[in-house]
């Protein structure tokens, strides 16, 4: 999942956004959370990794949408026409449910929601 969040903290006041792009990825057992220096990143950008979580047997993503239907993925199937198309692009889902399956504690459920 990869996403642009808002509030990184700048205490060292360098030149940068308040915007973050973070990506998680499942590799290899392991939940990585990926983030890069710019907001755009370019091939030449390269993320730093940090190790969250180990031992993951897997990890599921869910979103709540407008009509508060849980969908399994984001954005879900959109309706012709390219003017609704980059409308409904730009929706955001409600919440997101994050499960994940763990050796140790079994599976482990977390709800996020999203501010609009």
């Amino acid at each position: 999942m990869v996403l642009t969040r808002g509030g990184w903290s700048n205490p060292l006041g360098l030149q940068r956004p308040e915007l973050e792009r973070v990506a998680y990825v499942l590799k290899h057992g392991t939940l990585i959370r990926e983030h890069w220096n710019v907001l755009d990143p370019t091939l030449q950008d390269h993320p730093v990794d940090l190790d969250l979580l180990k031992h993951l047997k897997g990890v599921q993503l869910r979103y709540l949408n407008l009509d508060r239907q849980w969908l399994t993925q984001w954005p879900p199937p959109a309706p012709g026409g390219q003017a609704a198309l980059d409308a409904y692009y730009r929706l955001r889902p409600l919440a997101v449910e994050v499960t994940l399956d763990t050796r140790q504690w079994g599976k482990i459920v977390r709800i996020f929601e999203i501010a609009g």
